[in-house]
């Protein structure tokens, strides 16, 4: 019987190491996600004090691009034109344009050929047409830079929106003010040979 009672508080032991280290687990466990919980608490706070709200990045957006332009655009994004409001906008000729482009990648030359109109606001119409005579040339030369640097996928999209953009942003920063509002193609003809 002596026996018994010797084994059993080694029993009894080993039992309550078996207890304390399953509590010890959980413990470490709850240590761990309490510090995980404090450091992602701790990154949202900085990330919310440090970032920059939407607003405050739109008149970030809005500063540079007037610092770079040299024209003041707050009040012209502030605000909208109204449907009933809107000025009317006129036709200007942009001129008729001839481009022989050779395709390495494929060994063939691009013949395009087309009349390129634009519509600007009335009010700004000889605004435009001063600005254009006086940089008719460079003009010229930004539409043929775009068209020959196109790629074959963006002149054969129907509608030639990505060269339309295209060609208003570089005319638009020759010009020093945005003025052109859109750009037509007139007689577009592409043709490979």
């Amino acid at each position: 019987m002596a026996e018994k009672e010797t084994l059993a508080p080694d029993a009894m032991e080993e039992g309550d190491d078996v207890a304390v280290e399953g509590r010890s687990g959980l413990i470490g466990k709850i240590k761990i996600a309490v510090f995980l919980l404090v450091v992602i608490l701790a990154e949202g706070g900085v990330a919310y004090f440090v970032l920059p709200s939407a607003e405050d990045t739109a008149l970030m957006a809005q500063a540079m691009l007037e610092s770079a332009a040299g024209v003041d655009i707050v009040e012209e994004t502030l605000d909208p034109v109204d449907e009933d409001d809107e000025v009317p906008k006129i036709e200007v000729d942009l001129g008729e344009y001839g481009i022989t482009s050779y395709q390495p990648l494929t060994n063939t030359t691009m013949r395009i050929d087309f009349h390129l109109y634009g519509t600007v606001l009335e009010n700004d119409d000889s605004e435009f047409s001063s600005r254009f005579t006086d940089n008719q040339q460079r003009l010229r030369d930004h539409v043929l830079v775009v068209l020959r640097s196109a790629e074959e996928a963006e002149l054969i999209d129907p509608g030639l929106g990505l060269i339309k953009r295209k060609i208003m942003e570089r005319i638009n920063q020759a010009l020093g003010r945005p003025l052109l509002q859109e750009i037509i193609f007139s007689d577009f003809s592409l043709v490979e040979q």
